[in-house]
């Protein structure tokens, strides 16, 4: 590896906090270093996944009063599922979690989803997405909720919080206490009816489509060859 990023004409990281890793770690000449940000389908995730949004809340047995936050998973260690219960267990009674993963969960405030395909309908049906990760490098849950008009609540671990600005995102520390004043504040954010995030695009404009990344991509080896 420290051959690799030393002979390299360039690196391209997908977050500052990535970069700045690779620079501490391998003591690259940070002028080969470039920041592009991973790309999500504008067609995939967007505002018109809402239109289901009632009838997937009516299938998850979700009250009209319960605030759902969705929480995708593929490693609950990882993402941080034990401080986000513990945060749960604190904070207001409205507040439910949905997890989507093959790993259930036994807890009275949560709801198993499995494994799902369907995660734009998901996003559009949450009241935020949330993540607690140990270690995210960029963190795509992010920028796909926001798509879909859903705020989310990340972890100050997560790469993407670079690039979500509030109210879309609401940060906090790896800590129960600053996760339960997060969830605090956008329970004070959602005031009598759902926080919506209608123009995604103001909110995360580093975000690119896919095509917009493989033309970075394209232009920053032209400039290195």
């Amino acid at each position: 590896e420290t051959s690799f990023y030393k002979n390299a004409k360039c690196i391209v990281a997908h977050s500052r906090q990535v970069g700045q890793e690779v620079i501490d770690h391998y003591q690259i000449d940070k002028d080969k270093l470039h920041i592009i940000y991973p790309p999500v389908s504008f067609c995939s995730f967007s505002l018109a996944a809402r239109k289901e949004r009632e009838q997937i809340r009516k299938e998850l047995g979700v009250q009209d009063d319960q605030i759902l936050l969705l929480f995708p998973s593929n490693n609950h260690d990882r993402k941080g599922l034990d401080l986000i219960l513990t945060a749960l267990e604190r904070s207001d009674k409205r507040f439910v979690l949905a997890i989507a993963s093959r790993k259930a969960v036994t807890h009275p405030r949560v709801i198993n989803l499995g494994f799902r395909n369907n995660m734009p309908a998901l996003y559009a049906a949450a009241d935020a997405a949330i993540l607690a990760s140990k270690y995210e490098p960029f963190g795509l849950v992010g920028p796909e909720a926001v798509l879909c008009g859903t705020p989310v609540i990340l972890a100050n671990t997560v790469g993407a919080t670079e690039v979500i600005a509030e109210p879309a995102c609401t940060r906090f520390q790896l800590t129960p206490e600053s996760l339960t004043d997060a969830l605090e504040k956008f329970l004070k954010m959602q005031k009598s009816e759902p926080l919506i995030i209608t123009k995604p695009d103001l909110l995360m404009p580093q975000i690119p489509d896919v095509d917009q990344h493989c033309s970075e991509l394209l232009e920053l080896l032209k400039k290195t060859n």
